[in-house]
């Protein structure tokens, strides 16, 4: 019996390491990757200890892929001899030893369109191949290179192992074909701490696996959403079909994890962070350090606290040239602010900031900018809208209808908002050529059609109070604190809420009945990331700005009968 069984163990052992991609062994990481991937997740990022298997993984399903079904990959290095040296050898050692033996043999394996030569000193001839069967095609590429060379093919899979930049990721973000998809892999230890890629793929995210962190204090919260001694495993990011999974410490029993372990014994936190778990913590913190899952309620429950009676209000930061940022609130009886709708919203949109550049980080510094986050494509998407097509667009979102056959708006279903707050610099600024005429004024004004019908009602607002950034962050701040060592009930909890779904952050966005109504995840992302360290030009404070003209207003709960209508506001 013993004999036999040491035989079996011998037999897998050896089929193990002739064929690893069919008979390997597959950890709980990959198995995760495989599941997020099944999930419809897109954009991956692979973050973790040193010495866990990132890159192994990733090369097992990649060529799973390509061996599976016909396609297309293309796998990113830092250059080209990292890319022979650690990944194309990867690659190579996944294929199925048949291909591996005749592509290491005289002019390799050559047969119609197959393509597969292979040697340890100058690995994939030509830095592509192509397999039989299914012809699936593998192409490498190192961050040296200009992204014109590889931006020609359409891809069904990206695999960028270290230390791709931002440029490159966001550029390949948008090599997509018509109904393919593009899987894309981002695998690399955070050794260089809260990098902009780091921040890119992480900001925001929300957690929702953890796992324990054996190397660190087991009764300490070390990432705000985890329990203590606990870090994260897996998160959902903003970005559709985004997640972030972290390998950790002896998390893959064929890795060196022990090894690592000791070496990290007696090192700082933030050390075994990154080495232990590929956690890199932003050192500068955020302006709203206590806003978190506390703050977040769905839009379910957000649909029944509004059926109970509360006030609406409306603020806009706008702009010249980009678009506005318009929100929503909704105040209950006891003083609670909801934020329950934005515009451009990051479902339709994408994202409204985006973190620094990697590129111009020198520059940017030289210039006081270093923690500015920079316009996303929310900012110019569907942009040019006159004032009255904002019109149009906030009279849609509450609820207004045009009906054609009667040449009206119908509001009988639509939100009462009792007060609409503008940028008190932009809002009350003089048009040019108009003496005396601001946007407030434009906006007041209908616009009648020939026959005198309505095309587009009138709208008042007003101007929000005047003050800065630092007062209003303070506001926020302070409405949405709450005593973190007490539990959560009316007498311990925040007063400034977010609607934010669980089945939208993991990527399956929704919205009501009239399609307007994504969750705030540019809200979300504000808070989380703001520090209030940049200039005026930090494209995350434009998300704020409405919030603090709310707040300044001083405006609350107020009786639906207290106010008159006037141009679709209640004064």
């Amino acid at each position: 019996m013993i004999a036999e069984i040491h035989e079996r163990r011998e037999k897998s052992i050896a089929l193990a390491k002739s064929d690893p991609l069919k008979y390997g062994y597959v950890p709980d990481c990959r198995r995760k990757i495989e599941q997020l991937i099944a999930e419809g997740f897109d954009e991956i990022g692979i973050l973790g200890a040193n010495r866990e298997g990132k890159t192994t993984d990733c090369a097992a399903l990649a060529v799973a892929d390509m061996a599976n079904r016909p396609c297309q990959w293309a796998f990113f290095h830092n250059t080209e001899r990292t890319s022979i040296n650690q990944q194309q050898s990867k690659i190579f050692g996944f294929l199925p030893p048949e291909w591996r033996s005749a592509a290491q043999k005289g002019n390799g394996l050559r047969d119609g369109t197959v393509k597969l030569r292979y040697s340890v000193a100058e690995g994939f001839t030509g830095g592509m191949f192509v397999l039989p069967g299914t012809h699936s095609i593998g192409y490498f590429w190192n961050y040296l290179q200009r992204s014109e060379v590889w931006e020609g093919p359409e891809y069904d899979g990206m695999w960028f192992d270290e230390r791709v930049t931002l440029p490159i990721l966001e550029t390949a973000r948008y090599r997509l074909g018509k109904d393919r998809r593009l899987l894309r892999l981002v695998s690399f230890t955070p050794k260089w701490g809260y990098s902009p890629v780091v921040q890119n793929l992480v900001a925001g995210a929300r957690v929702v696996e953890t796992r324990p962190a054996l190397l660190l204090d087991q009764n300490k919260v070390h990432v705000k959403g985890c329990p203590p001694g606990h870090m994260p495993f897996v998160l959902h990011g903003t970005r559709p079909k985004s997640a972030v999974i972290f390998f950790h410490n002896q998390m893959n029993p064929m890795g060196a994890g022990v090894e690592v372990a000791q070496a990290l014994f007696g090192a700082p936190v933030v050390r075994i962070m990154i080495r232990g778990y590929g956690w890199a913590e932003k050192l500068e913190k955020s302006a709203l350090p206590k806003f978190g899952s506390v703050h977040m309620i769905t839009r379910a429950q957000f649909n029944a606290i509004a059926a109970r009676g509360v006030a609406r209000y409306c603020a806009a930061d706008p702009a010249g040239t980009k678009n506005w940022f318009v929100k929503w609130y909704a105040v209950t009886p006891q003083g609670h602010f909801i934020v329950y709708r934005e515009w451009p919203d990051m479902g339709r949109y994408e994202e409204w900031a985006r973190s620094p550049a990697e590129l111009d980080e020198e520059q940017e510094q030289s210039v006081g900018r270093k923690y500015d986050w920079r316009p996303g494509p929310a900012q110019r998407m569907e942009a040019g809208r006159g004032i009255a097509d904002y019109r149009r667009m906030i009279l849609e979102a509450e609820g207004w209808r045009w009906d054609a056959g009667k040449k009206q708006w119908d509001g009988s279903r639509a939100e009462r908002i009792e007060r609409r707050l503008i940028d008190p610099t932009f809002g009350g600024a003089s048009v040019p050529g108009q003496e005396n005429t601001s946007i407030v004024d434009l906006m007041a004004e209908p616009v009648l059609d020939r026959e005198g019908n309505v095309l587009v009602p009138a709208m008042e607002w007003e101007e929000g109070v005047r003050g800065t950034v630092e007062e209003g962050v303070e506001m926020l701040a302070s409405a949405m604190d709450f005593d973190e060592g007490k539990p959560i009930d009316a007498t311990n909890c925040p007063k400034w809420y977010i609607v934010v779904d669980e089945k939208v952050t993991s990527n399956k966005f929704s919205s009501t009945k009239n399609g307007t109504d994504f969750d705030c995840l540019q809200s979300k992302m504000a808070y989380e990331e703001f520090t209030g360290l940049g200039t005026q030009k930090d494209a995350l404070k434009d998300v704020i700005d409405p919030d603090r003209y709310l707040l300044k207003s001083g405006y609350g709960y107020v009786e639906a009968e207290m106010f008159r209508s006037r141009g679709q506001t209640y004064y």
